[in-house]
């Protein structure tokens, strides 16, 4: 694995956590005046990774009551640090050991929290809670404001209160979230093996554990939603061999299992650069190394040829503008060889192009067709109320109709559509779809009952690309700021989506898939957004032919006159 690889992903991470640290401090933290039980105690910085926040609550008091005691384990949960030990001081000897705070995590609104007295030995806490993390690491919105209960149980030990029964798992306070725990991402493969692709997940931050819990959670294979999506180098059974990876000068030492150990020197190799980018985010590891019950095996130094970890696309836009089709360039347009004519021809009002610039996803004349170059645009789908049309990296056009969310059309080089099933939850219509980079992941906008959410469903495909079907979409949320009109992938684990409001405001949600989203106020009449290939990695395009984009404290014209802003899958290598 080569370092800069890993110093280039924990530069982003840690400017994340410089801010957070920064937005910490500006609130004061929350810290009490006076009270009983510390709500938390004094913040330090550990020296080891710049913004990592540690809480440092206080333990149970002498005479303390049940409330008390209930009140201080919850806030004491709030710290990992030594497997929760101030936690476990509020729990029974016996109990300390059982309790599992890694099981799953609660996110609510603590001030929304309420507790209440079942009988002289039982409490009941309720919560009204925004978000889940499970025994994994994956992140998931609640998808219903529904309270729920938490009982917990009481004894007297020592003639103190302790808890003696508690809900496996900790609850947290949305405004420490992402102070206590972070994100990580995992690395997978596409199924043909082209891409590295991410899988986020959420951590601790706990500096002994970390790397442990990054690589058991990598060995034990991507998220079930993703499942037929992703594929994992590391053989089925695959297992460290003991509860710990050490790391070591900057080395982390890796010590699986030996039936990991029968992978062959490309799987090892693959095995190799999972490990390495899934550990780029743990401060102080420089390298990995792999042994298996204790040997090294030789393992190749690269793959040939090398995945593609996180395209980018083109930094001049892909517009439509004064009936030419191509980058914009200058106040010109530079037209696509072999394309740019087909698809003007159509008279189009959206279009995506593949990364090599040979194919585009074309929709024109309330049609949608797909346009190749040496072939005729072949018109694939003719529905009404069909969507923007989106591509995958081999080459096959994806349609939807806003009518009938579940119902996809696919064409590939074949010449023959294909009906494929989304079963996007609680859809009424739908509103816009785009493929990831990669071709493992659909996203689209959906209206819901809540009103437009973005929803993300995992791509299963055939050995040779073809894709077999769609998996059951995880819902990341309600897009804010009005109504949702245009969708893109911003990069390979991060969507934004454009919603305009009645007074001719606009917001745009970046959302994370597996974590939070965030709100950014977009231009005036903001109407679709696209990508760019640079920082701040989007174009706005104004319902008057305005294409804007974010300066300083606005956002400022780059030329005026375009028709539409087109997607892009990346840019020829």
């Amino acid at each position: 694995m080569s370092t800069d690889s890993i110093r280039r992903r924990r530069t982003a991470l840690t400017l994340a956590a410089a801010l957070a640290v920064l937005a910490l401090i500006a609130g004061c933290a929350q810290i009490p005046r006076t009270s009983a039980v510390k709500e938390v105690g004094p913040i330090t910085e550990q020296n080891d990774g710049l913004g990592q926040v540690d809480f440092l609550p206080s333990g149970p008091q002498t005479g303390a009551t049940q409330d008390d005691i209930l009140r201080g384990f919850i806030q004491a949960a709030v710290s990992p640090q030594g497997d929760y030990q101030v936690a476990r001081e509020f729990l029974t000897t016996g109990y300390q050991s059982r309790w599992n705070p890694d099981a799953s995590v609660t996110v609510d609104t603590a001030s929304a929290r309420t507790y209440s007295t079942v009988d002289a030995n039982q409490k009941q806490l309720t919560l009204a809670p925004t978000a889940f993390v499970d025994a994994d690491g994956t992140y998931s919105r609640a998808e219903s404001p529904t309270d729920i209960t938490q009982q917990y149980s009481f004894t007297k030990e020592g003639g103190e209160w302790r808890i003696s029964k508690a809900p496996n798992g900790v609850v947290i306070d949305s405004s420490r979230f992402t102070n206590v725990f972070a994100a990580h991402l995992l690395y997978f493969f596409s199924p043909d093996l082209n891409f590295l692709v991410p899988d986020q997940r959420w951590f601790p931050n706990s500096p002994a554990s970390l790397q442990t819990r990054v690589v058991k959670e990598l060995v034990q294979g991507p998220a079930k939603w993703l499942a037929g999506a992703y594929v994992s180098a590391f053989p089925q059974g695959s297992q460290l061999t003991s509860d710990s990876v050490t790391v070591t000068g900057g080395e982390a030492d890796v010590d699986l299992n030996s039936t990991a150990g029968t992978a062959d020197a490309p799987t090892l190799a693959r095995m190799q650069l999972q490990l390495s980018e899934s550990l780029s985010s743990v401060a102080g590891i420089n390298d990995v190394r792999i042994s298996f019950e204790g040997v090294q095996r030789s393992v190749p130094s690269a793959l040939t040829p090398s995945p593609t970890n996180d395209p980018s696309v083109d930094t001049n836009a892909l517009v439509m503008r004064g009936g030419k089709f191509g980058l914009l360039s200058g106040a010109g347009v530079t037209e696509i060889p072999e394309i740019s004519a087909k698809v003007e021809g159509l008279s189009p009002s959206a279009a995506t192009l593949s990364a090599d610039h040979h194919s585009a996803a074309v929709l024109a004349s309330d049609a949608a067709w797909l346009v190749r170059t040496g072939d005729d645009p072949i018109r694939f789908d003719a529905r009404p109320g069909l969507v923007a049309p989106t591509l995958d990296p081999s080459n096959y056009a994806w349609s939807a109709s806003a009518g009938k969310p579940s119902e996809l059309v696919v064409m590939g080089a074949n010449g023959t559509p294909t009906a494929l099933t989304a079963a996007w939850p609680d859809a009424q219509t739908i509103v816009a779809i785009a493929m990831s980079r990669d071709g493992t992941r659909l996203a689209a906008l959906v209206r819901t009952d809540s009103g437009i959410d973005i929803q993300v469903a995992g791509v299963v495909r055939t050995a040779t690309g073809r894709p077999e079907s769609v998996s059951t979409p995880i819902d990341l949320g309600t897009v804010s700021g009005g109504t949702a009109t245009s969708l893109t992938w911003l990069d390979d684990h991060t969507v934004a989506a454009l919603a305009s409001g009645s007074s001719g405001d606009s917001t745009i949600d970046v959302q994370s898939i597996g974590g939070e989203a965030t709100p950014e106020p977009g231009p005036t009449n903001g109407s679709s957004i696209g990508p760019v290939g640079a920082t701040p990695y989007y174009w706005v395009l104004t319902d008057s032919g305005s294409l804007q984009w974010p300066r300083g404290a606005g956002w400022q014209e780059r030329i005026d006159g375009v028709q539409f802003i087109g997607q892009q899958l990346g840019k020829p290598q």
